[in-house]
């Protein structure tokens, strides 16, 4: 596990976890080492999807199709030393 989750699942344990102490976002914050925003934004995570993980859908889509993608590819395999600029221009 990584130092960010164990920091997460320790955020949700000390405020909401049946076992936990119960803590407020403020001093559990204080505690982990956190801004009072980090600690209620993986309690409230936790609550909604009961994980701390990271979504697997954050971040940019994709914008290059897979034919792309090969013709890319092909280009650089064929011409190591083309600059990205170079290849750009040649893809147009």
């Amino acid at each position: 596990m990584s130092t960010a989750c164990a920091s997460r699942y320790e955020a949700v344990f000390l405020c909401s976890h049946l076992k936990g102490p119960k803590m407020s976002y403020a001093i559990a914050a204080k505690y982990v080492r956190k801004s009072k925003s980090f600690v209620a934004k993986w309690v409230q995570q936790y609550k909604k999807i009961k994980s701390v993980d990271d979504l697997p859908e954050r971040g940019s889509i994709g914008k290059v199709t897979p034919n792309m993608e090969k013709k890319i590819v092909n280009l650089f395999k064929r011409n190591p030393t083309l600059t990205l600029r170079q290849g750009a221009a040649k893809l147009k």
